[in-house]
Order: C-alpha cells, then sequence, then structure tokens
C-alpha cells in the first residue's frame, strides 16, 4: 500500500481546477481570506468606490480586467470582510453570467446596465451599480445589437481607453455618472529605480511556503512530511523548501517577470497559484514512484525545481514562455566561464558550493556527491542541473540577466517617469536603424528594398527626435505603467509626427542592426511595424523634395546619379 502524500493534497488547493479556485460574491472562504494579498488597485477601487458613492444620483462603477486576474475575487473580498465600501451598491459579479438560460449574456448584460442605456441615462434615479467584467466581453458587447442603446457608455470607455492595451487612461467623467478601475492597467511587478520587482508575487510565495504558524501548507509540511519515511529522497518536500528559501523565492520572481515582459504575457493569479503546485508537484507523482525508484538522483534532478522550470514546457502556458530562455542557451563571459570550469574540473560537487546560494537542493546535491563525481555517465544531467539552479539561487556575482532586458527595463522605467535625457541614447539607436534597416548607405539616405547587386537606390531622408512637452515624474516605483517605450521622430521640415512602439522584441533587433546585423525578410515581415513606421516617415516629406541616389556597380567601375526636382521639374544627371 502506497503512502498517502499529505503536503501534495494541500497543495493541490492551488490548481486551477480546485474549488477553491472559484469565487463567490457571498462566499469568501477562510482560506481565500489568508491567501488575499492587498495590491494598489484595491486602494484605488475603494477610493473610485467612495467617490462615486459620494455622489448624487445614479453611477456605474465598471471593475475591468482580463480573466482570472482578482476581479471577483476583490469584489468578494470587500463584500465579505469589508462591506461598508459597497454598501448602497448593487453588485454584478460576473457580467457572463445569465440568470435566463434562454439569453446569452449581451442580453443579460443589457438588462443588468438597463439603468445606464441612452434612454434612461438623463432620468434621475439613485441606482448605484458595482459591475465586475472582462474586456472581452465589454467589447463585444458595446459592439453588438444591444449595445446600440449605449452610447454614451461606449463614448467613457473610448476616451478612457479602456480597451486599449497600449495606453493606460484616467478615470475622468463630466457627467460623475460612469467610473471604472481597470485591472489591465495593473502589472503583478512593478518598476522600481530602474528595474522590476514583485511584491505581489512575493507575497503570494509567502502565503504558500512561508514559516508561518497560520499558513496552511507549512503546517501540513512541519508536522507530517518529517514523519514521511520517503522525506530524505522526496522531489516535492525539496521544492516546497526550496520556495521557502529567500534566494530561490528571488530567482523565481525574476524567471517569471522577465518571462512577462518579453513574451507579453497577461498572466492571472489562478495562473500563478497554477504554476506554483507544477513546479512543486511533477505531473506523475507517486510515493510508490519514489519507494521503487533505482536512480533517485536522476529522478531527484528531473522532478525538482531547476528542470521543472525548463523541462516540462507541456505543463502549462507559462512554463512553455520559460522554456524558451532557458539559462543553458544564456550567452555570457561569466557562463562561459563556468563551462570552462566544468569541463575541466575534476570535483564537479565542488562547483555547486562555490557558485551557488545555500538551498535544499545544493544540500542534497553536496550530500549526495559521490553518486555522480567522476561519474562520466551523469556529467551532461548534473551541468544541466547546475546551471538552472544558478538561474534562480546563483550568487550575486554572477551575471544571469540578459543584458538586453536590463537595458529596455531602463528605459521603461525612463519613459514612465518622462525622463527624456535617460532616453537619449534609444532615440539614437532607432535613428541609426531607420538609416540601417535595408543595409548601410551614405548620410541621410535609406537605401531602397528594391536595391540589388548592380544598382544600389537610397533617397534622402532628414528625421530628427520629436521629444513633446511631458513633465517629468519625480518618482522611484510604479505599479501602473506602460511595458513599452515610444518614441517619436518627424521629418526635419515636417509638422506631421510619427511614432513607434517598443515592445523588448523589438528592442532586441534594434541593437542587432545598430550594431550591423541586416534585417532578412522574415524580419520585414516579422517587424512590420518598424517598416511601416519608416514608410510613414517617408510619406512626410515635401513632393519636390526627392533627393534619390543611385549608384551604379559595373565590373570594377561606380557611377553615381541623382535624381531632383526643381520648379522647372524633374533633373537626372551624373555626379
Amino acid at each position: 500500500m502506497s503512502i498517502k502524500c499529505e503536503l501534495v493534497e494541500e497543495l493541490r488547493r492551488l490548481k486551477k481546477s480546485s474549488l477553491e479556485a472559484v469565487d463567490s460574491e457571498n462566499e469568501f472562504s477562510d482560506f481565500k481570506k489568508y491567501m488575499h494579498v492587498h495590491r494598489k488597485v484595491e486602494d484605488d477601487l475603494i477610493s473610485t468606490i467612495e467617490h462615486a458613492k459620494s455622489l448624487p444620483g445614479k453611477c456605474l462603477v465598471l471593475v475591468c480586467g482580463n480573466v482570472g486576474d482578482g476581479k471577483s475575487h476583490l469584489i468578494s473580498y470587500l463584500n465579505n470582510h469589508e462591506n461598508k465600501y459597497l454598501q448602497g451598491f448593487d453588485i454584478h459579479n460576473d457580467a457572463t453570467e445569465s440568470f435566463d438560460r434562454y439569453k446569452d449574456e449581451k442580453q443579460t448584460l443589457a438588462e443588468v446596465l438597463e439603468e445606464f442605456s441612452d434612454d434612461k441615462l438623463c432620468e434621475n434615479g439613485t441606482c448605484k451599480k458595482i459591475v465586475a467584467i472582462n474586456l472581452g466581453v465589454l467589447s463585444n458587447f458595446l459592439d453588438s445589437e444591444q449595445g446600440k442603446r449605449f452610447t454614451k457608455l461606449a463614448k467613457y470607455v473610448e476616451d478612457n481607453k479602456i480597451l486599449t492595451s497600449t495606453d493606460i487612461g484616467d478615470t475622468s467623467d463630466e457627467n460623475n455618472i460612469f467610473f471604472h478601475v481597470n485591472f489591465g492597467d495593473y502589472h503583478i511587478y512593478r518598476l522600481n529605480e530602474g528595474k522590476i520587482d514583485s511584491p505581489y508575487i512575493s507575497e503570494l510565495i509567502d502565503k504558500i511556503f512561508g514559516e508561518s504558524p497560520d499558513n496552511p501548507f507549512y503546517s501540513v509540511f512541519n508536522h507530517r512530511c518529517g514523519l514521511c519515511p520517503l522525506a530524505d529522497k522526496c522531489p516535492v518536500k525539496y521544492n516546497y523548501q526550496m520556495l521557502g528559501n529567500s534566494s530561490v523565492k528571488n530567482g523565481i520572481i525574476s524567471v517569471i517577470t522577465e518571462t512577462i515582459v518579453k513574451d507579453k504575457i497577461i498572466l492571472s493569479t489562478r495562473d500563478l497559484l497554477n504554476f506554483f503546485y507544477d513546479i512543486c508537484v511533477y505531473p506523475d507523482f507517486s510515493t510508490k514512484s519514489i519507494e521503487k525508484s533505482k536512480d533517485f538522483l536522476s529522478d531527484f534532478m528531473n522532478y525538482t525545481i531547476p528542470n521543472m522550470l525548463y523541462g516540462h514546457e507541456d505543463v502549462s502556458m507559462l512554463l512553455h514562455h520559460i522554456s524558451n530562455y532557458d539559462f543553458l542557451n544564456h550567452r555570457s563571459e561569466d557562463f562561459d566561464n563556468l563551462t570552462t570550469r566544468f569541463n575541466t574540473a575534476d570535483s564537479v560537487s565542488q562547483m555547486f558550493e562555490e557558485y551557488l546560494e545555500d538551498s535544499a537542493c545544493k544540500d542534497f546535491m553536496l550530500k549526495n556527491k559521490d553518486s555522480y563525481d567522476g561519474i562520466s555517465s551523469k556529467r551532461e544531467a548534473v551541468f544541466k542541473y547546475l546551471c538552472r539552479l544558478i538561474r534562480i539561487s546563483g550568487k550575486s556575482s554572477l551575471n544571469v540577466i540578459d543584458s538586453d532586458f536590463e537595458e529596455f527595463i531602463g528605459y521603461v522605467y525612463a519613459a514612465a517617469r518622462n525622463d527624456i535625457q535617460a532616453l537619449k541614447p534609444l532615440y539614437r539607436v532607432v535613428e541609426r536603424c531607420i538609416y540601417a534597416w535595408n543595409g548601410s548607405t551614405e548620410n541621410s539616405h535609406i537605401k531602397s528594398a528594391t536595391s540589388n547587386i548592380d544598382y544600389e537606390i537610397s533617397t534622402l531622408l532628414t528625421v530628427k527626435p520629436h521629444l513633446g512637452a511631458a513633465e517629468f515624474i519625480d518618482e522611484t516605483v510604479f505599479d501602473k505603467f506602460t511595458p513599452n517605450v515610444t518614441v517619436s521622430f518627424n521629418q526635419s521640415e515636417s509638422v506631421q509626427v510619427v511614432s513607434i512602439s517598443i515592445d523588448y522584441d523589438l528592442f532586441r533587433m534594434l541593437n542587432r542592426v545598430a550594431n550591423g546585423y541586416r534585417p532578412s525578410a522574415q524580419d520585414n515581415n516579422h517587424y512590420a511595424n518598424f517598416v511601416l513606421f519608416i514608410n510613414k516617415l517617408f510619406r512626410c516629406k515635401k513632393n519636390d523634395d526627392i533627393g534619390i541616389t543611385i549608384l551604379h556597380h559595373s565590373h570594377d567601375e561606380l557611377k553615381k546619379y541623382q535624381l531632383t526636382r526643381d520648379p522647372f521639374g524633374f533633373n537626372f544627371e551624373e555626379v
């Protein structure tokens, strides 16, 4: 008879399929209360509700966001534990829920919002309502037949950029009827003095893995795991201990936030909780398999966090994205030195001591060093494990973060502060790439994509940065910000401004182009927004400002021609 693992049973409460994942307006269990983590969006929602409550007449508070981002959880929390804020409001906590099986969500929502239709908006009334709604549902409703009766609500949504992912709108409403808090404007990470961190994820990890008498997970771990005869070999036990370690916690937060920014993932709290379960409990976990293991070292490495992060991409969406940034593919001087050191080391176990902060997995590998030291068949697997462990708990002297990523976050931070001087190097990179995208040519000329081995065609284009007049924001921490950087240029004699929004992916490509890389046809398709940006700058030129240069390569001879325009017409001449 196999041993029952009570820790795994407790951790299953984190899974999306768990009943604990379902939020109810009128029910909020002790477990959900314990798991509640305070966020700035909670303060902003309370402030918005109190303001709306203080005004006479009817009002509608939209609580918007994406699926699973905590809208319903927060409203349920307030309704059950901070009810004073919601008194006087009618609450609709799920805009997709229909009380009539013969009506779809759009018809139901039209009924819920009836008092705020165009026809009834001017009628006197005291209806005050809070509606939690997903952005997709809101968009579909406003575009539907039923939505045609809510044009004033649609205008409020448009004016406040609620459905625009690249902008953060304000909450202004001159009629004092419509209000909103958009969870999509808030990230589970923040900008903090030019870097990113996440107090939210940190506290969530502490709720699950922290040593606290109030922690139901830790209570099971502390009182039951020590009594289990498999404790010394159980990967789940070691994973739980690992995430209770501060250096590992910070490493995991770094991996998550870097992946979110790079791949522009929308990650909900449900996704996060499910992720912690996935990296702690491997898919085919059973105590019987641990008992019968014939190669406990290989099983330990396969099923503990370093390889769970990067070797199980099929388990979830987040793990799939994280696997794209496996530290084994990281290239830096530190990594090259690590590889050389490993390949020449007599004692591999010594490297665990040399490169890693203290952790449960490090202790296990040192304790069992006789299982791999000097055994050639284990070297590849041990090196892979060591590298991945370094990513989440390497000593601070090691460079484990992508340098392009650190630079990009610095620019996002500068953009959030409207720090023009700090953005100057980025503007210079973009300007170089405008001219170099189709290949290098003479100053202020852009090579045509139709150039070939015999003819090189380039056009004069003089651009300059358009900086605007935004006021510098003297803050160091940002919870609400746009996770990309918008730069603007105009043609030297034109007032028309052309802008480009730069995400991490485009930023990385621009750095490559600025350093000599020539984009391929596939790159032109992938980064079509930058090609379009260049073309828009061209269209800003005056009609008589042609300035086309043609270089003709004929054998060993190079001829240069220019096409210009003056009041008499076109001129084509050799120069």
